[in-house]
């Protein structure tokens, strides 16, 4: 659910365009996942790191990014 202080692998959250960062006031970290608003199968705070997501949608534009649903 959340990430520990400093730890920045959150799997596909930090490259989705459908979650949101979100730090409190003691430092931690939190992945919010917009899309469990709309599908109540998703996690509103999913259990990090995220290596597979049916929703997972890409930042970057770039062709070149990989889009794949899964981190290798």
């Amino acid at each position: 659910m959340k990430a520990g202080q400093g730890d920045t692998d959150a799997g596909l959250c930090e490259r989705c365009r459908l979650s949101a960062r979100i730090t409190n006031d003691r430092g931690t970290v939190f992945y919010l996942c917009r899309q469990s608003e709309i599908d109540k199968r998703f996690a509103r705070y999913p259990r990090l790191p995220v290596r597979e997501c049916n929703a997972f949608t890409p930042l970057s534009p770039d062709p070149q990014e990989d889009t794949r649903n899964t981190l290798s």
